[in-house]
C-alpha cells in the first residue's frame, strides 16, 4: 500500500466522519425544538470491524430500549468524540433516531 493510497483513505474518513457528525448536529437541534428527548441507535447492520459500542447500542435498540439525551451525553464510546454527533467514533454508519413516543 502506497503512502499516497494511506492518506487518501484517512482523509476520506475524517470527511465522511465530519459530514455525519454535522447532520446528527442538525437532527439533534430539531429534536430539542420539538422537546424530543429520547433517541434510538437505528441501523442494525454491524460489520466484522464494527465499534463494540455500536455493538452494544444495537442490542439495546433491538431489546426496544430508546435512550435519553442525558443518559447519550455521559456515554463514552472509546474516542474523544462526542457520542451524540459521532455514535461509535470514526466511520461509524450508525444514527440516533429521535424516539418523540417513547415512554420510559
Amino acid at each position: 500500500q502506497s503512502r499516497y493510497d494511506t492518506v487518501s483513505f484517512y482523509a476520506g474518513t475524517l470527511a465522511k466522519t465530519q459530514v455525519k457528525g454535522y447532520g446528527r448536529n442538525l437532527k439533534w437541534e430539531k429534536a430539542l425544538i420539538a422537546e424530543v428527548d429520547y433517541f434510538r441507535y437505528v441501523d442494525s447492520t454491524l460489520r466484522p470491524n464494527s465499534h463494540e459500542f455500536c455493538v452494544k447500542q444495537v442490542a439495546r435498540a433491538e431489546q426496544g430500549i430508546s435512550v435519553s439525551l442525558k443518559e447519550i451525553k455521559g456515554m463514552s464510546n472509546g474516542t474523544y468524540l462526542p457520542v451524540f454527533q459521532y455514535c461509535g467514533g470514526f466511520r461509524c454508519l450508525h444514527d440516533w433516531e429521535p424516539d418523540p413516543f417513547y415512554k420510559a
